[in-house]
């Protein structure tokens, strides 16, 4: 995707995730379906300023028999502008509702990546060692293998609202 027609990071992460949106295979051995949620990014109230999410995808993957339903909440960031600080609280918001939010880190002008970027938000928290894969590689292995993603039912209901409102009662309830 070429950053030059989405050169801000809202802007980049919604072209993304529009990409990311639909059935990416169908066929003998199963079925895979990605379902993208922005959040809500404007205003006092919005879901990104209380929750921290800027979006989330739905994983439905199906072997044929038996298909597992799996939310990734992602904060997006441009490359090489993370503000520490206000990165570890949006983390932290995320993490009163999931117990493994990710950071995305998308191409800018001012910094190309080849692809975006994906980290564990608990290892940027513990300021471990930031492993870090390619969205695509990301996908495959920990996304297909189903080993990534939040598989209760109320929060992967509450992840197909661009208003997130009901993450906000998982949150308070985990509290």
């Amino acid at each position: 995707m070429p950053v030059e027609r989405f050169a801000q990071e809202p802007h980049y992460t919604t072209a993304l995730i529009a990409v990311l949106q639909g059935t990416a295979y169908s066929g003998p051995l199963g079925r895979v379906e990605f379902i993208s949620t922005a959040a809500n990014d404007r205003g006092s109230g919005s879901a990104e300023s209380w929750s921290g999410v800027d979006f989330a995808i739905t994983a439905q993957v199906s072997d044929g028999i038996t298909t597992i339903d799996k939310v990734i909440f992602f904060q997006a960031k441009s490359a090489g502008r993370f503000d520490t600080v206000k990165l570890d609280e949006q983390i932290r918001s995320m993490k009163k509702f999931t117990r493994a939010p990710k950071v995305i880190e998308v191409p800018s002008v001012r910094r190309r990546i080849p692809e975006p970027v994906v980290y564990s938000g608990n290892r940027f928290l513990l300021r471990s060692v930031r492993s870090r894969m390619m969205l695509s590689d990301y996908i495959v292995a920990r996304v297909l293998t189903t080993l990534d993603g939040d598989t209760r039912p109320k929060v992967v209901t509450a992840a197909q609202s661009s208003s997130l409102e009901q993450l906000k009662i998982i949150a308070q309830m985990q509290s």
